[in-house]
């Protein structure tokens, strides 16, 4: 048998597992959040029916491909409960044409807070690639806590909501919470990302929502309030 046949036949052989694999790893997930969001009485939405991918974020825009999936949503302990899959897609090409792709997957949470509307601010953990960002532009605003300011990235439109926002509660429970979340703010929405989390942990990234939320000043709802 030709030993270039042998070698495509073999690398055709583990795509194919691969993509089984694949597969069968995405119908596991669905059926453990399908649980999840039954146990809790919850619903589960394979596809995002309810637009969540539309939501005012850049952080939804990144990718040359992205998408909602695996939406759990409903009502919890009395609070609106909206947690969802996000993927994006990354293609490049090297210097001989041939592409590249990389995909990103995140579990996200977002809440509609009914009294402010704010200009967009990010608050994130501060890596090698945020200090890049901060040293070219994408300032970083400084805080009384210098632990909170090597640990935490903060970037607003307008810096008078971001220190109102960060006041000195806000900045301990971030502190208290680690490095697992980043939280963006637009509007009256604000949503919590983190690396994509196995199904059952996917209840604590909606409880870091609730807890961000809570600690909202309310001077910073009185300096941006909803329009009338």
């Amino acid at each position: 048998m030709d030993l270039s046949f042998l070698l495509f036949a073999l690398v055709g052989v583990a795509v194919a597992v691969g993509a089984w694999w694949q597969h069968h790893q995405r119908g596991k997930r669905r059926e453990a959040l399908f649980a999840l969001a039954h146990r809790h009485g919850l619903t589960y939405l394979r596809v995002d029916a309810l637009g969540l991918g539309d939501l005012p974020f850049r952080f939804l825009r990144r990718g040359d491909d992205r998408g909602v999936e695996n939406v759990v949503q409903g009502m919890l302990d009395g609070r609106p409960v909206a947690l969802f899959d996000f993927w994006a897609l990354h293609e490049s090409r090297d210097r001989t044409g041939r592409r590249s792709r990389r995909y990103e997957r995140y579990t996200c949470a977002t809440a509609v807070v009914d009294d402010a509307w704010w200009p967009g601010m990010t608050i994130r953990p501060e890596t090698a690639l945020t200090r890049i960002g901060g040293a070219v532009g994408n300032r970083d605003l400084q805080f009384a806590s210098d632990d909170f300011n090597r640990r935490w990235h903060v970037t607003c439109r307008d810096q008078r909501v971001a220190y109102a926002f960060v006041d000195a509660r806000m900045m301990q429970w971030l502190l208290t919470a680690g490095s697992e979340f980043r939280f963006d703010v637009v509007g009256s929405h604000i949503l919590a990302v983190c690396d994509q989390l196995p199904p059952e942990r996917w209840l604590t990234l909606h409880l870091a929502l609730a807890q961000f939320t809570e600690r909202i000043p309310a001077v910073a709802r009185e300096l941006y309030p909803l329009p009338d």
